[in-house]
């Protein structure tokens, strides 16, 4: 018999709203940004699984409106996530994926303008596209590979060593 994954209908209801019971779920308030940053610097490749309980778990939201990304707003500052980066963790193909213009989607909330952009990434969740997603090996192309080797991961700040805190110190 083949495995069959588990899908809730009840995000087909028109009144299914998943932000309020994502609300509801309780969560740690006395884990500080620095905890926080020290265990997403550590996190592999393995820990991470993206999913969502209102997307259909063959489908991969990668865009959203106008954005080749999809705008996430959190709770210190709004960033661009792209899924198509993480192909592998949804069982497919990796390939090069768009990210001109991802580092403008992340900003403060203290920054200037940003209600105008809220208001922007919050409509743009009015427009999502999803893709098929495919099985497949190899689960990187060619080209992939060679893009992973040369890449410059600038998005991730790096902790600072010993001998450079003490002297800031």
């Amino acid at each position: 018999m083949p495995e069959v994954d588990k899908v809730s209908y009840r995000v087909f209801s028109k009144n299914y709203l998943p932000l309020k019971e994502i609300i509801a779920i309780p969560r740690r308030d006395d884990i500080s940004k620095k905890k926080w940053m020290t265990i997403l610097q550590n996190l592999q490749e393995e820990d991470v699984e993206c999913k969502a309980p209102w997307l259909f778990p063959n489908e991969i939201l990668y865009r959203c409106s106008d954005f080749n990304w999809v705008p996430l707003l959190g709770i210190w500052r709004a960033v661009g996530y792209t899924p198509l980066l993480v192909l592998r963790q949804y069982r497919s193909r990796q390939f090069i994926p768009a990210t001109q213009g991802l580092a403008k989607c992340e900003f403060s909330y203290k920054s200037d303008g940003c209600k105008k952009k809220i208001r922007e990434m919050s409509n743009a969740w009015n427009q999502t596209r999803q893709m098929k997603r495919l099985d497949v090996s190899p689960m990187t192309t060619p080209e992939y590979n060679e893009w992973w080797v040369r890449r410059i991961n600038d998005n991730i700040p790096e902790p600072l060593s010993r001998n450079k805190q003490r002297s800031t110190e």
